[in-house]
């Protein structure tokens, strides 16, 4: 149980992190396409991998969180 908090919060850490790094990303981004008179612009492969990391740690922490934390 201690260990799945542990995991628990290392996780949480993790997706705030990602958090961050997706806002940043994005504002980024959109500045670009701002710059560039509406183009259309694909966003950057990292913004993609972001993504898809803060759903895999959502993914992990309800599973921890269903598996060992409720009840």
């Amino acid at each position: 149980m201690a260990q799945a908090r542990l995991l628990m919060q290392l996780l949480q850490c993790e997706f705030d992190e990602l958090e961050q790094l997706i806002h940043v990303a994005e504002t980024r981004w959109l500045e670009r396409c701002a710059r560039r008179d509406g183009e259309f612009h694909r966003p950057p492969d990292s913004l993609q991998r972001f993504r898809e990391r803060i759903a895999e740690v959502q993914k992990l922490m309800e599973n921890l969180r269903t598996r060992f934390l409720d009840g």
